[in-house]
C-alpha cells in the first residue's frame, strides 16, 4: 500500500467492515495498491488505485460501500461522510 492518506484507508477499511467475508481478499488486494490519482471536484473527492497484477481478483459487486457513515474530526475541520462508494473494474 502505497501513498495512502489516513483518511483514504479509513474509508477503504470502512467499505471493507460492509462486506466481512470479502474483507480479507480486499485488504490482500489494497497491500498491493497504489494511488494513480486524486480528484476534488468541489463537491466530492475522488481517489483512483491501481492493484497489482499478481494480487489475486475478488468476486464482488461491482460497487461496494452503499452503508458507510464516518465523521472524521481534527483540529481545522469536521468532516461528515455519507455514502462513500468502492467502484470496482477490471483492467484498463
Amino acid at each position: 500500500m502505497t501513498g495512502f492518506t489516513d483518511l483514504e484507508v479509513t474509508v477503504l477499511r470502512a467499505i471493507f467492515l460492509e462486506t466481512p467475508d470479502l474483507a480479507p481478499a480486499l485488504e490482500r488486494q489494497l497491500d498491493a495498491s497504489v494511488i494513480t490519482e486524486r480528484e476534488n471536484s468541489g463537491g466530492d473527492f475522488f481517489t483512483t488505485i491501481a492493484v497489482a497484477d499478481d494480487a489475486p481478483a475478488v468476486n464482488s459487486p461491482s460497487v461496494l460501500g452503499y452503508d458507510i457513515r464516518l465523521v472524521v474530526k481534527c483540529l481545522s475541520c469536521l468532516l461528515s461522510m455519507k455514502g462513500a462508494h468502492l467502484f470496482i473494474s477490471l483492467g484498463a
